[in-house]
């Protein structure tokens, strides 16, 4: 079992103003969904995109949608040789 800890994620807020730093707290996966532990996440150009305001996004968000990393815990629900 994974302990709740602290974490930082750049966090989009809106249109043409810097992303900022956020501190949260680790989420629990809910039913049906994976916990993963990333290890590289790009932006690419359509996040760039969204941070000047040129493809309307809901915020706040995380951006980066480009993610590599390891599943550390699965919700109920989840069946786990589906994602290993």
């Amino acid at each position: 079992m994974l302990a709740l800890v602290a974490l930082c994620m750049e966090l989009f807020l809106e249109p043409n103003k810097p992303v900022t730093i956020e501190e949260f707290q680790m989420p629990r996966p809910k039913a049906g969904e994976v916990l993963i532990k990333t290890k590289a996440c790009g932006v690419c150009h359509s996040d760039l995109h969204v941070i000047k305001g040129e493809i309307p996004f809901p915020s706040p968000c995380a951006i980066g949608h480009e993610i590599t990393g390891e599943v550390v815990e699965h919700g109920k629900l989840s069946d786990r040789k589906t994602i290993e």
